[in-house]
């Protein structure tokens, strides 16, 4: 693949070690150029975080042959720390076990979990 200007010059500032950022649409070869560089960087290593499992599995097709490791940001915490709490990690957090686990009322419930900008400051505030 020939590689454009602007992706051989942040081939060329990574292998420098510089600090850059790359924008761009979906579809316009962000992880292209992400390849290109962890083939450039020989063994050193590098880290692919992607949203989903679909995604982390392409991603490591992609990556064959380089040193960059391909994960899910989930994966990365169980990785971490997560292992230490995989013996309760076996039920589903359910909306009818999270009413009974803090004592929620159904009313009271769908007016939390029911509407995301309500879920996401609760859990902005307890981050």
């Amino acid at each position: 693949m020939q590689l454009t200007d602007e992706q051989q010059k942040a081939v060329a500032m990574a292998q420098k070690m510089e600090s850059f950022k790359v924008s761009a649409l979906a579809g316009t070869g962000k992880t292209s150029t992400l390849v290109a560089i962890a083939k450039a960087m020989g063994n050193r290593r590098g880290l692919y975080l992607a949203f989903n499992a679909a995604i982390a599995a392409e991603a490591k097709q992609r990556f064959r042959g380089t040193q960059c490791e391909s994960r899910t940001f989930h994966s990365l915490a169980y990785r971490e720390c997560g292992y230490k709490y995989k013996n309760r990690m076996h039920a589903r957090l359910t909306g009818s076990f999270l009413r009974r686990r803090f004592g929620v009322n159904e009313l009271c419930s769908n007016l939390v979990y029911g509407r995301s900008t309500t879920s996401l400051r609760r859990v902005a505030h307890c981050c």
